[in-house]
């Protein structure tokens, strides 16, 4: 491998990881933006479930989930690329499928009307920004075996 290979892949490789990085920056404020529309301004109390086991949503939660899931997300994405031929097209179905489960939590939460709306837009505003942010470009595609 010459010298400019390796210059060439190390550019390549931060140019990911900072893509990355902004994605997940990028997901968690799209979460607290929903949050802070849903809460402070339209004045709804994020709570789920009832009685004694009722969590309320509040802002260290809907900033740091997303931080978390997303950088499963990416681990994921960088094992399937590297190991699997179609890895990407992989990542790509695992996380739609993913997304699409994930809104089982509000459903299923015993919120309803617009809470349940607001909980449900979280998720997908943050699966989108995720799955489109994390995913390759065609002009940046990642190696595959």
């Amino acid at each position: 491998m010459t010298q400019t290979t390796r210059i060439a892949d190390h550019a390549a490789e931060h140019g990911r990881s900072l893509r990355g990085g902004v994605t997940l920056v990028a997901a968690s404020a799209v979460a607290l933006a929903v949050w802070a529309i849903t809460v402070p301004v339209a004045g709804l109390d994020l709570t789920v479930g009832s009685g004694p086991t009722a969590q309320t949503v509040g802002p260290a939660a809907v900033a740091v989930v997303p931080l978390l899931v997303g950088g499963a997300a990416w681990g994921l994405l960088a094992f399937l690329a590297r190991s699997f031929r179609n890895g990407l097209r992989a990542w790509r179905i695992t996380a739609w499928v993913v997304l699409a489960l994930s809104l089982l939590g509000p459903a299923s939460s015993g919120a309803s009307g617009a809470v349940l709306a607001s909980l449900s837009a979280m998720h997908i505003a943050v699966g989108t920004v995720l799955i489109f942010g994390l995913a390759p470009t065609p002009t940046g595609r990642m190696r595959s075996r």
